[in-house]
Formats: C-alpha cells, sequence, structure tokens
C-alpha cells in the first residue's frame, strides 16, 4: 500500500536521506527535485536524492549565508566536508535567483546583515515599514527596534571547561526578561547558565501570551520571534570571541527578530575582535544605537548585584582610579574616608546579602556622584600632558629631578604590569629634558603672534584651562625655517614678548610668571583656531606670542601604550616578549612542531623565487609566512639585517607574499623616510607583478602626516597615501559626482540623445525649426550646436567624468569591495568608451547606431554600482578603507586588536634610538626590543650576503661587528665595482687618511670641530668635482662627522657650492651620523674630527655609530683623521687605524701635495702656527752643499721680523709659507 501511494503521489515530502526509499524498483519516477535549506545539507547528502531513477532537474531553495550542515570533524571541516552543494555552485558562478524583500525584520534591524552579508540588495516590505510595526516594550530609549547594549563590566568563565559564559550577561538578559521577552546565545554554556538563572519561570508554549525560548544560534535556525535577546558572551582583553566570529551564526542570530533586536556585549571586546561583530558596533555607534548598560538603572542595578555576587569586586571597586572631580569645600564629607573606614571592617568573607555588603554599596553610590558620577572601575590616570603642566620653570631645569625615582629597565620581567610601568618614569624624566633643551634654546626658537585668545571647550579651572586662539606668522618671528604655526602635540611657551633669554620666560615681578600650554588637536580649518591647554590662567596681554619648545606626540603615544585600557588591551605579543626563556618564538607545539607551518603555498613560493633573491632572504620570507599561519601561539620573529644586506627588499618581498595571501599586517619604522622606503620598495614591486593597472592598490595603504612624508616628493606613493586617497574616493562615492551618477548620465544619453538635444534647444532658447541651420547664434552670441556636435561634446565630457570614477575606484577600494569579476565588468566599459575616444569619428557614429547604444548601455547597467560605499564623508572613509586593507604602513601605533604575531627586522649593532637624557640612557631607555631580545639569546634570521660595499670597504667592520659572518655579493667583486675617482694612490676604495696636524675646538662651547680636517674635505670635494665634470662621471658623495660642530663647519666652507640633489651629476650630503642611517653614497668621507694627546674621542667611541659610518659607501671610503689620538683612545678606532697599517692603506695627508697645500693655507688662516712652525722637526731631505743657502736661517730672519699680530694674508706671511 506505502508503494502504490508513493508510486501514484505527485509531491512527496521527506528529508534527504529518506528519499532513498524511492529509489525502489517499480516505483514511478520522479522528474523534479526540490531540496528546501540545501545550504544546510552536506554536498554528499544531496547525492542521495539526485540520484533518484528518472530524475531531470533540480531546485536547491537556500542562502549559503546562513549556518551550513554541522561537522562535528576538524578534518573533515577543513576539507571542506561541510560545504553543500548550493554554496559550491554559487561559489563557481553558478546564477542564483534571489528572493529580494524580506517580510520579517523591522528596517532598524535588517539595515546591517543586509549591507554586511547580502550586498544591500534585499529591500524592506511595506508591510515592515509600517507604524504598525515601531513596537514600544519597554520605556528607555535603548530599548527601541534596534541596539547594541555594551556591558563594560564583569568576565567569561567557561561551564564544565570547555563552553564560556558570562553570568553579568545572564543577569541582564534576566532582568530585561523579568521585564519582557525572547534570548539567544551562541554557547550552550550560556544557554544552560540563562535557563538555569530562568529555572524555568515563563512558558515556551507559542500559545502563551509569553513565551521565552532560550536556545543557541543552530537552535534558532529558520526561527523568528517578535523580540531577540543576542547574548554574545566574549568579555576578554584580547579581543578573542572564538566561534561567535563565524559569519553565518551572525547572519542567522541578527535575523531571528521581527519587532526588536537587542545584541548584549563588551563593545571593547568584539572591536578588538576584529571580525564582523566589529562592524556591528561600529555601525550601531554610528546610527546611534550603541548604549551603554548603565544608562538603564535598573539594569544598572541588576549588573552590580550580579557583580557582587559572582565575586568580580575588581570591576566593582576600584579605589586607585578614583579622582576627585572638583576641590571639596572646607568641612565637607570625605566619601574616600568614609570608604576607607567601611572597608577596615569589612571581611571579604561576608556574603554579598549582608548589611555590610550593602552599607558599603550606598557609600559607593554616593561616592560616585561625589566624583562626578564616573563609571565604577573605570581606571583614570595622570595624562603626561598633566605631569608636563604640572612642572614649575625650575622643575624643567632641576636635572636631578627624577633621577632617583628612574630605575635600571631589567632584561627579564615577571608580569605586563612591571614591564609597562619600567618604561613610565624614564619617560617622563626623557621628556623633561626634551622640555628644557627647548627652553635652552628659546632664543632661536620660531614664534608666532596670537591673535585672539578665548575660552575653549572642556575649560574647568582651576584643573583643566583650554583655550581656542587665532596666530598670525610674521617674518620678524620666522627662523631659518619659515613661519610657525603650532602643530598638534607642540609644547609652547606663551609670553608676551619674543624672548632673547631663558630669563625672559620667567619674569614674577612683572606678573608676567612661566606660562607653557600644550597644542591638542590641529589648525581646525573651519574656524582656523587652534585648541590648547594651558598649565595657568592666560591673561589677555596687549601682544601675545607663542614660542616652539618641542613636540611631545610621540611620548604621548607611548604613554597611552604603557597605560592601555583594562578591558581594550592586546597583551599577546607582549605577554610573548616579557617571558624569561631564551626561546619566545619557539613554535607552536599544536602546529606538529612546526611541520604544518612549513607548508607555503606554491604560487607563493613562485613568487618568491621570481624576486631574485638569495637563500637567506628566501628563508627569512618563508619562516616569517610559516609563523603567520599558526592561530594558536603569538610569536615573534628576529631578522638580522646588516648594512646593505637587503633589509628592505626583504621586508617588501615579505609583504608583497603577505598581500597576495590577504594577511592583514602592519608595517611600522621609527622615522617617516625609513617607511617611505619600504612603502616605494613595495609599490614598485606590486606594479610590476599586477595584470589589471593600479587594481589593487586599495588593499595597500600609507597614513600620516603628509607635509612631514614629503609625500609631494614620492608621486608613485600617492595612490596608496590615506588621505589623497580618502580625497578620490569622497569624489567617486558622492551622489552628485560619483559614479552613480556619471554613469546615469551617459545612460541618459544613449537612450534619448534627440530628447536631450531638444532639451538643450529649449534651454538656449530656440525653436526647433532653427536646429538644422549650422552656424547659427544663440541670444548670448554663441554658436549654437549642431546635434552631431552637442552628442559628441556631451558624450566625450560625460564619459571622462566616468572614466575618472571607474578607474580610481579600481585603483583605490580594496579588493573585497572589487572583486574580479565587478572589475572585468568595470573594464569592460573602459575600453568601450577609450574606443570612442579614441576614434572621435565613431561618436557620431554612436549616436546613429541604436544597436551600438545598446550595447554600451547594457554594459554600463551592469557597473557594479549598488555594491559600492554609500557613505562619502572623508573620516568614514578613512575608517573603511582602513578597516578593509591589507597592508597598513605607518611611523608607529598603538596597541592593535588581535594581533598575534610580530616579525622585528633590524640590526642593534646600528645607531639605537636617540635618548637626551643621561638619566633615561643609563636606565636603559633607549634600548629596543630587537636588541633585549637578542641579548637573552633568541634566534636571529642572519641575512648573510651584502650588496653594497666594495670588500675593500666591508672586511673591516664585518670582521668587528659580525664575526665574519657577512659574505659579498658576486656584484660588489666585480672589476666595475673598481672605481679611481682620483689619481692618487691614497684614494683607494679604502683609506685612512692621517691629518697630524690641527686641533679640535668647540663651536659654540658644546659640538667640537676641527677646521684642517674641514679645509682637507673641501678640497677631496673641490677635486671630485672637477673630475666629475672632466670624466662626465655622475658621483655621488657623503661627508659624515659625528660631530654637529663639524658638519655646521663643513657646510658653511661649501657654501651650497655643490647640489644635494641625488639626480644631479655631482651631488653631496653633508650629515651626521644619525642622519645617515639607512643611506648610501658612492663616496663617503668621514671626519673624525678629535685631534688630542690623551686620546680623547667622547662619543666617537660609540661601537654603533661607528658601524654605520663605515658601511655607508659603495666604491670608496676615505676616513680623515688623527692616527695618534685615535690609537690612544683605546677604542675600535684603534683597531681601525691599526687595520689600516697592516692593509697598506694608512695614509699621510702630505703624500698628496695638494692636500697638504690645503692644510697648510688652513693651518694660516686658523692661527695654528705651531703645527705650521714646528723646526725642532724639520729635517732636510739631503746634505746641502758647502756654501748654499741655509734657508733655516733665512726663515729665522724672516720670523724675527714678523709679528704674529699679521693676518695671515699679508705679504710677509705669504712669503714665509712659501719659504
Amino acid at each position: 500500500m506505502m508503494d502504490f501511494c508513493l508510486s501514484k503521489a505527485c509531491l512527496i515530502f521527506c528529508t534527504a536521506s529518506c528519499s532513498v526509499k524511492l529509489q525502489k524498483e517499480g516505483l514511478a519516477s520522479v522528474k523534479l527535485v526540490t531540496i528546501d535549506e540545501a545550504a544546510q545539507l552536506k554536498e554528499c547528502e544531496s547525492a542521495i536524492p539526485l540520484q533518484l531513477p528518472g530524475l531531470q532537474h533540480a531546485i536547491l531553495v537556500g542562502d549559503e549565508q546562513q549556518l551550513p550542515a554541522m561537522v562535528q570533524s576538524k578534518i573533515a571541516e577543513d576539507a571542506e566536508f561541510g560545504r553543500s552543494l548550493f554554496q559550491r555552485l554559487a561559489s563557481l558562478g553558478q546564477e542564483k535567483h534571489r528572493l529580494n524583500i524580506q517580510y520579517r525584520m523591522h528596517p532598524s534591524i535588517s539595515l546591517f546583515p543586509s549591507r554586511e552579508f547580502y550586498d544591500r540588495q534585499i529591500l524592506d516590505a511595506a508591510s515592515v515599514t509600517q507604524g504598525s510595526y515601531d513596537r514600544c516594550f519597554l520605556q528607555h530609549k535603548m530599548y527601541g527596534s534596534y541596539a547594541f547594549i555594551n556591558m563594560a563590566k564583569g568576565k567569561e568563565d567557561f561551564e564544565k571547561g570547555y563552553s564560556p559564559r558570562n553570568m553579568i550577561e545572564v543577569a541582564a538578559v534576566a532582568d530585561i526578561l523579568a521585564r519582557l521577552h525572547e534570548v539567544i546565545s551562541p554557547y550552550k554554556g550560556q544557554v544552560n547558565a540563562i535557563e538555569e538563572k530562568l529555572a524555568k519561570k515563563y512558558s515556551e508554549d507559542k500559545d502563551s501570551d509569553f513565551c521565552v525560548s532560550v536556545r543557541s544560534v543552530d537552535g534558532f535556525q529558520g526561527g523568528e520571534e517578535d523580540i531577540i535577546i543576542i547574548s554574545t558572551v566574549g568579555c576578554n582583553g584580547n579581543g578573542k570571541i572564538g566561534f561567535l566570529s563565524n559569519r553565518q551564526r551572525t547572519n542567522v542570530s541578527l535575523t531571528k527578530a521581527k519587532y526588536c533586536l537587542r545584541v548584549l556585549g563588551s563593545g571593547t571586546t568584539l572591536i578588538n575582535s576584529e571580525s564582523v561583530w566589529k562592524y556591528l558596533v561600529e555601525n550601531a555607534k554610528a546610527r546611534g544605537c550603541y548604549h551603554d548598560a548603565d544608562e538603564d538603572d535598573k539594569l544598572e542595578r541588576a549588573i552590580t548585584d550580579a557583580l557582587i555576587e559572582t565575586d568580580q569586586l575588581d570591576y566593582l571597586f576600584n579605589f586607585d582610579s578614583f579622582r576627585l572631580g572638583r576641590p571639596r569645600r572646607k568641612g565637607s564629607n570625605d566619601p574616600a574616608k568614609s570608604l576607607s573606614g567601611q572597608l577596615a571592617s569589612l571581611s571579604l568573607r561576608d556574603k554579598p546579602e549582608t548589611s555590610s555588603w550593602l552599607s558599603l554599596y550606598r557609600v559607593l553610590q554616593q561616592t560616585n556622584v561625589a566624583f562626578g558620577r564616573e563609571s565604577m572601575g573605570q581606571v583614570r590616570t595622570e595624562s603626561l600632558v598633566d605631569i608636563v603642566l604640572s612642572w614649575s620653570m625650575e622643575d624643567v631645569l632641576n636635572k636631578n629631578l627624577y633621577k632617583d625615582k628612574v630605575n635600571q629597565i631589567p632584561k627579564r620581567f615577571s608580569s605586563t604590569t612591571q614591564y609597562l610601568s619600567s618604561f613610565i618614569n624614564p619617560l617622563i624624566e626623557e621628556t623633561r629634558v626634551s622640555l628644557c633643551s627647548g627652553i635652552e634654546s628659546v632664543s632661536q626658537a620660531p614664534a608666532c603672534e596670537i591673535m585672539s585668545l578665548k575660552v575653549g571647550k572642556g575649560h574647568k579651572p582651576p584643573g583643566k584651562l583650554c583655550y581656542v586662539i587665532q596666530t598670525k606668522q610674521t617674518a620678524d618671528h620666522s627662523n631659518e625655517n619659515g613661519p610657525y604655526e603650532p602643530e598638534a602635540g607642540d609644547v609652547i611657551a606663551v609670553t608676551d614678548m619674543t624672548p632673547k633669554c631663558i630669563g625672559d620666560l620667567n619674569r614674577p615681578h612683572l606678573r608676567r610668571p612661566y606660562l607653557i600650554a600644550v597644542v591638542r588637536a590641529p589648525k581646525d580649518g573651519g574656524s582656523d583656531t587652534i585648541p590648547i591647554r594651558s598649565s595657568k590662567p592666560i591673561e589677555r596681554q596687549r601682544r601675545l606670542f607663542g614660542v616652539y619648545l618641542m613636540n611631545m606626540t610621540t611620548n604621548n603615544r607611548i604613554w597611552t601604550a604603557l597605560h592601555p585600557e583594562p578591558a581594550g588591551a592586546n597583551m599577546n605579543v607582549i605577554e610573548k616578549v616579557i617571558r624569561v626563556d631564551s626561546h619566545v618564538s619557539s613554535t607552536c607545539n599544536r602546529c606538529l612542531s612546526g611541520e604544518n607551518m612549513t607548508v607555503v603555498g606554491s604560487d607563493i613560493k613562485d613568487m618568491i623565487r621570481s624576486l631574485e633573491l638569495n637563500e637567506s632572504q628566501e628563508a627569512a620570507i618563508v619562516k616569517s609566512i610559516s609563523m603567520t599561519k599558526c592561530s594558536h601561539t603569538p610569536s615573534v620573529k628576529l631578522i638580522w639585517g646588516p648594512p646593505g644586506t637587503g633589509k628592505t627588499q626583504t621586508v617588501a618581498c615579505l609583504l608583497q607574499a603577505l598581500l597576495k595571501l590577504k594577511h592583514r599586517t602592519l608595517t611600522c619604522a621609527p622615522t617617516n623616510m625609513a617607511i617611505i622606503q619600504v612603502a616605494k620598495r613595495l609599490v614598485k614591486q606590486v606594479t610590476d607583478s599586477i595584470d589589471h593597472g593600479s587594481y589593487g592598490m586599495g588593499d595597500i595603504i600609507l597614513f600620516g602626516n603628509e607635509e612631514r612624508m614629503k609625500i609631494d616628493d614620492h608621486d608613485e606613493l600617492s595612490n596608496i597615501f590615506l588621505d589623497h586617497r580618502a580625497e578620490i574616493l569622497t569624489r567617486c562615492l558622492s551622489p552628485s559626482s560619483g559614479l552613480k551618477c556619471k554613469s546615469e548620465s551617459v545612460v541618459c544619453l544613449l537612450e534619448d540623445p534627440e530628447k536631450q538635444y531638444s532639451v538643450y534647444l529649449q534651454g538656449s532658447q530656440k525653436t526647433k525649426t532653427s536646429i538644422c541651420l549650422q552656424g547659427q547664434e544663440d541670444e548670448k552670441g554663441e554658436p549654437l550646436l549642431t546635434f552631431k556636435e552637442f552628442f559628441s561634446k556631451q558624450f566625450c565630457s560625460k564619459s571622462e567624468q566616468l572614466t575618472f570614477c571607474i578607474e580610481n575606484l579600481c585603483t583605490h577600494l580594496p579588493t573585497s569591495v572589487i572583486t574580479l569579476d565587478k572589475l572585468l565588468r568595470m573594464t569592460v566599459v573602459l575600453k568601450l568608451l577609450y574606443s570612442f575616444k579614441d576614434r572621435k569619428k565613431n561618436v557620431y557614429e554612436l549616436a546613429k547606431s541604436v544597436v551600438g547604444r545598446k550595447e554600451l548601455i547594457q554594459k554600463l547597467k551592469l557597473l557594479p554600482v549598488r555594491s559600492l560605499p554609500n557613505f562619502f564623508c572623508v573620516e568614514v572613509i578613512k575608517d573603511f578603507c582602513l578597516s578593509k586593507a591589507c597592508l597598513i604602513f605607518c611611523t608607529a601605533s598603538g596597541s592593535l586588536p588581535g594581533l598575534q604575531h610580530a616579525i622585528l627586522v633590524g640590526d642593534e649593532q646600528q645607531l639605537p634610538a636617540m635618548v637626551q637624557s643621561k638619566i633615561a640612557e643609563d636606565a636603559e631607555f633607549g634600548r629596543s626590543l630587537f636588541q633585549r631580545l637578542a641579548s637573552l639569546g633568541q634566534e636571529k634570521h642572519l641575512l648573510n650576503i651584502q650588496y653594497r660595499m666594495h670588500p675593500s670597504i666591508s672586511l673591516f667592520p664585518n670582521r668587528e661587528f659580525y664575526d665574519s659572518q657577512i659574505l659579498d655579493a658576486a656584484s660588489v667583486k666585480q672589476g666595475s665595482y673598481d672605481r679611481c675617482f682620483l689619481q692618487h694612490n691614497m684614494y683607494g676604495p679604502y683609506a685612512f687618511i692621517n691629518i697630524a696636524r690641527g686641533k679640535e675646538d668647540f663651536e659654540k662651547g658644546y659640538s667640537p670641530r676641527n677646521m684642517i680636517e674641514v679645509a682637507a674635505v673641501a678640497d677631496i670635494l673641490a677635486r671630485l668635482h672637477e673630475e666629475s665634470i672632466k670624466t662626465k662621471q655622475k658621483i655621488s658623495v657623503g661627508v659624515i662627522s659625528p660631530y654637529k660642530g663639524q658638519v655646521n663647519a663643513i657646510e658653511e666652507k661649501l657654501a651650497k657650492k655643490y647640489s644635494a640633489d641625488k639626480d644631479s651629476d655631482f651631488c653631496v650630503s653633508v650629515r651626521s651620523v644619525d642622519g645617515f642611517q639607512g643611506g648610501e653614497e658612492d663616496i663617503i668621507i668621514i671626519s673624525t674630527v678629535r685631534c688630542n694627546g690623551n686620546g680623547k674621542i667622547g662619543f666617537l667611541s660609540n661601537r654603533q655609530r661607528t658601524n654605520v659610518s663605515l658601511t655607508r659607501a659603495k666604491y670608496c671610503l676615505w676616513v680623515l683623521g688623527s692616527g695618534t689620538t685615535l690609537i690612544n683612545s683605546g677604542s675600535v678606532w684603534k683597531d681601525l687605524v691599526e687595520n689600516a697599517k697592516a692593509r697598506g692603506c694608512y695614509h699621510d695627508a702630505d703624500e698628496d701635495d695638494k692636500l697638504a697645500r690645503a692644510i697648510t693655507d688652513a693651518l694660516i688662516q686658523t692661527d695654528q702656527l705651531d703645527d705650521l712652525f714646528n723646526f725642532d722637526s724639520l729635517r732636510l731631505g739631503r746634505p746641502r752643499r758647502k756654501g748654499s743657502n741655509d734657508s733655516g736661517k733665512s726663515i729665522s730672519g724672516q720670523l724675527a721680523s714678523l709679528s704674529l699680530i699679521d693676518k695671515p694674508e699679508t705679504s710677509s706671511r705669504r712669503r714665509g709659507r712659501r719659504r
């Protein structure tokens, strides 16, 4: 009977697996199978009904954006065993018929999932947009149709060790339900906790007046309720949310509510997760749907009770964070004292409901009011700006102010708290010294006149003094760098005059005491005002000036990083680097001892091989990529790149591989120049490798200060610079100038060009009878266009604007938005537009061709207009671009949510960070993380082939600093690397030129200089310049000195005689050692300056500075100095001089007659005659013939009549010099 019924039925319903029963012999065949929820069915399960006898057609109904089939095995899941046939076909481009009107959700609820999961292609039915869908269930603004309720307090724990729960969210759900409704959670542990809390208090019967159903996400697939409450559970500092991040589960959770959707969770945790939940929270904030739980008093009370019940007192009572909002009146009650008295008698063993606890809680409530209603548990730390503004001028100038507070920074740390706090006092001391330096040089500081002064936002005297100022730059208050305009982070002295000395900053006897201010933000372009915060009230004077002292932006950022928000800090990598063992980047055990981490795709390997890297560079890249594949354990890798070994090239190639893998990566460097160089190299490599113009650049972002980065000097970076990108996208996404507008404008012209021409004529107030008379003029006296001219002009203009939008959207939007299929559609349109633009005659043919117009219209309508972002605010676009980018470049960054791996590329043998304070320097404040880890034995991957220096140059630094581990590349050993720039054997690839005569002096009392070495440098440069002109060789020369005084003296001597432009045929760059870090030149001349009898050479003895100096030259390195002084120093320079002597590279300056003559002239000009005329040292070259003149007697006769007061240029001195 069953078989008979099955064989005669027209419609048969069964599960997919039960359909096997229809495969019996004798049963009538089934022609069509319809599989509902097909996206939730494993493809192998679909094979059961698809094999029915006689089956010809199949209809799959589903949504791959919702829950897939359940797969328990992780191995099977990774093998795509759970993928449905629906999903696979859709991913291959199979056409899907979309049902595009939703009838369930209030528009406020559908807005985010429609945008996030369905590219805004789902419309709201009329029924859900009616007023009847606006239901008010609870009387509070946070309980509207859609809300994210931020649960900042509390923490997650694990039920039975495996499924997380959050008892504070449980309490919140119970409280809301007590006043209402319906719940979802992704975790079974949370479901159990909520059910236990509710204790079957509410009915689950759909027919009852009030029913509550508590289920996991999977249990709600296909369901709907009037109100949904989602409990996200996760609440931690690192943004870890487990499988809550699954987009499909998120979609199901967000689309089950009809009238109201309430999402409960930790906003900070979800933002740090870098998942779809981050965008949900940000979207809620942007829409005004984000609410803190304590906005509702009843909900706050329920949370507080739960915190007490669960002993989470650290969130409830945080006395260290209390700050009084205002000074207390004399005799007023001090709630802090009241609290301390209560706590003294309170036992933590007391139950939360005891009277002692309740009494304390009431006191806390009163305290909260007295302290300005600050949130309980919110740590308020004094800022670095607060500290700087609290200093008196005597404090700033006091070198011992923090001497007893700055402790040695250890190499090993027991906790993140110890690690972060160890840098705080050294940072304060370094800031003090920087400010002290600014005050001491105030007479040379740039200044601006303050034209207006008003009380600003946030002004709360006496603690917070905020003003807004307007400034004027005038020539008489400028320095050599031009007019001064205060920037964000600048510390300025506010005075009634431009100070000529330190005393002008502090004149209390004139009621003008020391007063400084910090610029809080950059100038407001709209009002041209600058917000500042001052140390004292500013009284309006007849004239006021702002004098630059320092900028503390970087120090403020460091301060923020040292004081992370408890709930928002990502300590994954920090916790890794503070561990005392020497293997912080050891392979994760869960990655099978590295077996599956070493698997790098063949396409990536092929790309790496194509970049012509050496083995050490390739290995560094492959190991780094393998490390990033581990999702279990944070790790830190060190890549050791000595000078010339291709650090920048290696980093750029690594980033190119990570870009291909779509691995979101931030690249930082200490300076703008360093990050610019890496970004330029990466952009060049990516540009050379991409197939579709500049498509893909949208995945790369460089951001920072445009002026300081000098972006205008680097055209190749304009396509990735964030400010430029936001400006372009604002135009391309704008309703009035964007792609949608411009494409519709072209379509409108093509659909009915005659009508457009008619509108044009009507606008010109001409009748239709006159339209064909070519050359006729309109009322303005301008020729009236014929139809052909009109169409050609309009089409060319509109298509040019459309082309601009398409090209820039393809360039600047990330590939996650402009996918490859969208790019191809846009490229087709571009090619068509270009074809008409290149052949202008065809434009009119297009006007006459209905078929041609229809084809172009069809292509234009396929442009992905609807899938583009629908915002065009510059700041929103910047945030969007940053959130979607794969590679981000900047100079520095704070704590990054979700960060798991760090790669440090550097060389601790080169320059460390600059530290001005001797106290901070002695405390190891300038030590890098790279250096500390290396000193603890952390493994470093060495790049072991250098491509910069001639082997004669690399020999000494390789032996001295790198234990001879660095090899010379074949390219630097070829004959083409042997360059002869000057005709003398002392000017070979490597030489130490001994300048024995002369002496050091001190420019302005602090920086040494040596004018004899200055003269020697100038002479060598003059002859190099002559040779460059004569031989037409392009030469770049770098002159390095460790002392600013010598740099200034050389620059003054050269008087801008030579170009510093790298593109010129002969360029000269004179800089300190620090200024040459990362640079290279054809020839390097080092002026060591020091020349004394005791071997004192100051910080010239610093090994890291020496290494940098010696490794900048490509073809020739010439070191100028006093051999005797350097040998007596007992430093690395002693070894260098002795090594030069052993190699035959040591030369006395007077071996070169021209150089000896230049030195002699300098000795006379600087009155160093004791070095010039030393008769004890005179030795005749050969015995004199009997009766010949005795030149010694002749000279002594000259000297007897020579006055030392005579100027060096007098004839008597010239004669003496010649003799």
